[in-house]
This record gives structure tokens, sequence and C-alpha cells, in this order.
């Protein structure tokens, strides 16, 4: 079949006859087919596609190009690779053991397995040694079953030291029990007590430690017992009481009770109490190493948490929640930490079917914006057991708050 090029063409002019384009090149014309091809029963596109597709068949040896199906790989679709293959980390030097974790290593700049210390804690030695053993530089060791600080001489010992001074009115939440033929009462020191028989027990607003009882011995009104701040009760006995080297010396009592047989006369007796003893001078007078083999810390249980929950710090740095009713404001009071200071505070949670947590905190009723591990809130284990530590730093006044939550079932 003959064929009508153009005449006078340019170079690069085309003329397209059926599926074939001529192309002229400057001194002929040059075709190319655009039919199908077929290679080995596959049958190509005559046009190309455009940018990024991709070819695809029919299933029928047909193939053409349309647009790249998106992935639909799974994790189960990979192969299992082993975390020691990879390029920065390294559990091979030494092998990993239970509970541990992957922690950085700047030295060699690669993961390597690590034990990683659990947070917890109290602040302020706020607490009850078993046992501490001071250490000077001569050097000479001391061991003391309690160690109280005397505000006086800035100095540690086992002798409970403060600010000594008369049992006063606004000490005492109660007055109940045998009074006699009259009243018994409390002012500057002095318990009064009416003629007869006296058998009253005297509760404590707050817990106190009890320096000294003095009664005139032939008309004498006894301490019978004391309730310790832990419930213990301890039977005493006798007109005259001292705390040293006595079992409950050193530790705070809520109430007391008093006895007497039957007087003719009213009579007093002189009672000296303290308050608590002060911790924050500790970096004072230990310039030397202190070395603590063991620690007995208290736990303050709490019950029904909802809305805000008073944490009193002054007592525990622990605290227990049981029947946790929903998620609730934690408001840490008397929490006496100083600029540059830090400070933790560890909630245990004995989570029912819901789990709920502390999801705010307060300090002295100071709202605080608590970081939490991971960047956001966690969640509690139903029916489990969960720990909440908050670290609490004091720059300059402003508060930062640290939460972290871990999990045991």
């Amino acid at each position: 079949m003959a064929i009508n090029f153009p005449s006078n063409p340019n170079v690069n002019d085309t003329h397209t006859v059926g599926s074939t384009v001529w192309t002229w090149n400057g001194s002929s014309w040059n075709g190319v087919s655009h039919d199908p091809i077929e290679i080995a029963t596959l049958t190509y596109p005559s046009v190309d596609g455009t940018n990024g597709q991709v070819l695809q068949t029919d299933g029928s040896g047909n193939l053409s190009f349309g647009d790249a199906p998106a992935p639909s790989l799974t994790l189960a679709d990979l192969p299992s690779i082993a975390i020691d293959n990879l390029s920065d980390v390294d559990t091979t030097t030494s092998a990993p053991t239970d509970g541990q974790a992957l922690v950085w290593d700047n030295a060699t700049s690669l993961w390597k397995p690590s034990t990683v210390s659990s947070g917890g804690g109290s602040g302020a030695f706020s607490t009850t040694y078993s046992q501490v053993q001071i250490e000077t530089s001569t050097p000479s060791t001391e061991s003391l079953n309690e160690l109280w600080f005397n505000p006086n001489t800035a100095n540690w010992s086992k002798t409970v030291a403060g600010a000594e001074a008369g049992l006063q009115n606004t000490q005492v939440a109660s007055i109940t029990g045998g009074q006699g033929f009259g009243s018994v009462s409390v002012s500057n020191g002095t318990i009064s007590f009416p003629y007869g028989t006296v058998t009253p027990t005297i509760t404590f607003t707050t817990p106190l430690w009890l320096v000294s009882y003095s009664h005139p011995s032939f008309d004498g009104v006894s301490i019978e017992s004391f309730v310790l701040e832990d419930d213990t009760v301890i039977t005493a006995g006798g007109t005259s009481y001292n705390n040293s080297g006595t079992e409950w010396a050193n530790q705070r009592v809520k109430s007391l009770t008093f006895t007497s047989g039957f007087r003719s006369n009213n009579t007093s007796g002189t009672l000296n109490v303290m308050g608590a003893p002060v911790w924050q001078e500790l970096e004072k007078t230990f310039t030397n190493p202190m070395t603590i083999s063991g620690v007995i810390e208290k736990i303050t249980p709490l019950s029904g948490a909802t809305g805000t929950v008073e944490h009193d710090t002054s007592s525990s740095h622990i605290f227990r929640h049981s029947s946790i009713a929903a998620d609730f404001t934690a408001n840490f009071t008397n929490m006496s930490i100083s600029t540059n200071q830090v400070n933790a505070v560890t909630l245990i949670l004995d989570q029912g079917a819901t789990a709920y947590i502390p999801n705010a905190v307060e300090i002295g009723g100071s709202s605080q914006t608590i970081k939490w591990q991971g960047g956001s809130a966690p969640t509690g284990t139903a029916s489990g057991t969960d720990t909440v530590t908050f670290s609490i730093m004091n720059s300059g006044g402003t508060y930062t708050v640290i939460g972290h939550l871990a999990s045991y079932s």
C-alpha cells in the first residue's frame, strides 16, 4: 500500500498511518508500530504508562499498566529477627537475666542488658530505721535501734529530742472515763484530778511523744496504759515516768489512761510532751558516709478514694489504697521540700474489677502538672495491684511532678 507522506516536512514531524507512527529525521521517514507486542504468550501494552505505574496481568496473559496496589504485609509476613541482630544492640557479651532491660552504654554506643532501679522510697528520713550505722572519719561505727534529731545540738541520737513543753488543753481531743467527783482538766502541763476514784483516758488531737510524768506518790494517780501510734497497747503503771530506757521510748502516743484508788482530796500531776522531731537537718550533721543496713517504712492505709484525697506526708510517704471508688486527685500535704531538693511518694493501689488511678496531683491544695512516663496517663490493672510513684522536685518554689505506674497481678 502506497503511503502519501506530507511534502516539505520539518525534522521530528510525524505522520500516522494505522497503528504506525512515522517520524521525519531530516532525510527519511522512520516508522514505529504501536500494535500490542506478544512475547512468549504474554501480550504487552502498545503504549507507555504514567509515572509510578506498574505492569499488571489479568491472569490470561494480557499485561497493562496500572497503579501499584497498597501493601498488605503484616508482622506475621516478616521473618523472625532476634534483637541481637540489630547493629546497636549487644546481648551476647553479657547475657540478660530475668527482669533486666536494655540500657544505653555511651562508651560503646550500644544497648546492653542492665538492671534498672525501681522508684519509691520516702523523703527526708521521716521513717523509723531498724538499724543505722554512722561511720566517722576515725573510723568508728555506732549502731542505733532508733535515730532522732536533736534541733538544739544539731546531732542525731537515740534519745527523743525536740521542743519539750507541758501538755496543753488544745492538744487534747477528749477526756473520757471515770473522773471522780468532778472533771479532769488540762492546763499548762498540769493535769488536775478531782477527789474520788479516777480512771480517765486522755486522747490527743495528734500523736505526741511523752517526755515525763510525775505525781506525788503518797496520793498517786498512776499511768495505767498507753496506746501507741500503731495502736499497740503498753501497760505502764507508776506515779512517775521518764522516757529514757523504757519500752515505749521514742514512740508517739495516741492516748493514755490513768488510774487511782479512792482519794479524799483533789490532786494534780505534771505531764511534759513534745511534737515531731526535726528531720531536715540531716546533711548538716552527716558530712561523712552513712551506711544503712535496713529501712522499715510506715504505710498509711486509705480507703474509698474519690474526688480529692489528702495524703499527709508528715507521717508517711507510702500510702495503700483499698476500695477505690473512682479516679482521684492526690493532695500531698505537709511536704517539706526545700529548693533544689527532690522527694518521692508511693501509692499502692489494690484494684477492684474496675481499675482507677490518681490522675491529678496537688501539693498543699495547689494543682500540679504530672509528667507521666511515656508521655500519657497510664491505666490501672483490674483486680490487680498497681504502684504509682511520684517524684517531686522543687525548683525555686516551682514543683515538677514525674509519675510512674507499675502493675502487679
